[in-house]
């Protein structure tokens, strides 16, 4: 009796993360460095203040292979000078990680 085996290919999240600051501002630029993604995810930036993080901003996104997207985040959102960057992925369950910060005081 032959077998099949069944294949599942998860689309995993791979993204290049840059940061810079710009007269007090944030700017994140995120590459998609892996494939096209097959369904939305959610680029959230957090507030960084200590242990504790805030969500401030969440936006859904669907990326081309090398596509990039830049966001920009005013000293006046970034009270505490400290930011990051989580990629998201609604296909599939990614544990929490922190993609990329900045510290723009």
């Amino acid at each position: 009796m032959d077998s099949e085996v069944a294949s599942l290919s998860i689309n995993r999240v791979s993204v290049d993360v840059s940061t810079r600051c710009v007269a007090g501002d944030t700017i994140f630029t995120v590459k998609n460095t892996g494939a096209k993604r097959p369904k939305t995810g959610t680029f959230a930036i957090y507030r960084i203040d200590g242990p504790n993080r805030q969500m401030i901003s969440g936006l859904r996104f669907v990326l081309e292979p090398g596509e990039v997207r830049k966001f920009k985040i005013s000293e006046q959102q970034n009270l505490t000078g400290e930011l990051s960057i989580s990629v998201e992925p609604s296909w599939y369950k990614r544990p929490f990680t922190l993609d990329g910060g900045a510290s723009c005081k």
